[in-house]
């Protein structure tokens, strides 16, 4: 009678180091695909939900600072 396993260690070993393999196999394309959607496609979606580009907000910033910069400085704007 044969009372030996036919499972041992090295089956073990094995099982483990293929484990291993796979969990680095799959960590790290998930990471640098989540570097990669915090990098580009989170900012690209906030841009476009928005209802403008970042460039026009700038833009509208700036044309308000100048249409207050001009009514500050060009005089009364009524008589008395």
């Amino acid at each position: 009678m044969n009372t030996k396993s036919p499972v041992t260690a090295s089956h073990f070993d094995w099982l483990s180091g293929l484990l291993k393999a796979l969990l680095i196999a799959i960590t790290i394309p998930a990471a640098a695909a989540g570097f990669l959607f915090a990098l580009v496609v989170a900012p690209a979606l906030v841009v476009m939900l928005s209802g403008r580009s970042a460039l026009s907000a700038i833009r509208v910033r700036r044309n308000q600072a100048d249409f207050s910069y001009k009514a500050h400085f060009s005089g009364p704007t009524h008589t008395y």
